[in-house]
């Protein structure tokens, strides 16, 4: 650089400044050896320069280009960050929306399974009233035949309603037809409690499997 052309003309300044030359010798050999040396040096110092200043480059070149890939994955990353942000909100909304759902159909489970019980409470209650009504119609029917087979067509006791009960066939076959009403209920209700029981089996299996996906 400019210190080594310094450097060379003060060397050339003390050179000329020596005076008399020994006889014969070439007054610039000196100097052409002082200047050949400082072009070689300057040339390795050059390629030095050279190779480093490669060197730069390339480390500049990589780099770049490594911070080229990081924008390039911040923005990537960036955009499916808020990708899965939508989403997380959105399972959020389906959570409240599948928790008030679940919550609704246990709440009408609940107030099935409390009108099917009280249903079944009072048809099991009418069967059982039915049953003992039955029985005790045909007990009362077999008191009469065996009166009347003891007594055969007295009807002294039996003076209420005379007209509607004028014989044993009379008394015996209106409580026939008492124990008939009471059998024709006692099915029915029988029918419609199991109805009512397989209906609500059903819907309760349906009720169930909802809440199982919900």
């Amino acid at each position: 650089g400019s210190s080594d052309l310094g450097l060379l003309a003060n060397n050339l300044v003390a050179f000329v400044n020596e005076g008399q030359q020994p006889s014969g010798s070439d007054p610039l050999a000196k100097v052409k050896i002082m200047i050949q040396d400082m072009v070689d040096k300057l040339k390795r110092q050059a390629a030095d320069e050279a190779e480093h200043k490669g060197w730069c480059d390339d480390q500049l070149a990589k780099n770049k280009i490594a911070q080229e890939t990081a924008d390039a994955d911040i923005k990537k990353y960036s955009a499916r960050e808020v990708k899965l942000r939508a989403e997380i909100a959105q399972l959020d909304e389906d959570i409240i929306d599948v928790t008030a759902a679940l919550n609704e159909t246990k709440t009408k489970r609940a107030e099935s399974v409390k009108l099917r019980l009280e249903e079944k409470a009072s048809n099991e209650e009418a069967i059982e009233d039915s049953s003992e009504a039955i029985d005790a119609v045909e007990a009362a029917i077999k008191v009469l035949k065996d009166y009347y087979a003891q007594n055969g067509d007295d009807v002294d006791l039996l003076q209420v309603h005379q007209s509607a009960i004028a014989s044993p066939t009379g008394v015996i076959g209106m409580l026939e037809v008492v124990k008939s009403d009471f059998a024709r209920l006692l099915d029915k209700t029988q029918k419609a409690e199991q109805s009512a029981a397989d209906s609500f089996r059903a819907t309760d299996l349906e009720t169930n499997v909802t809440i199982a996906q919900l």
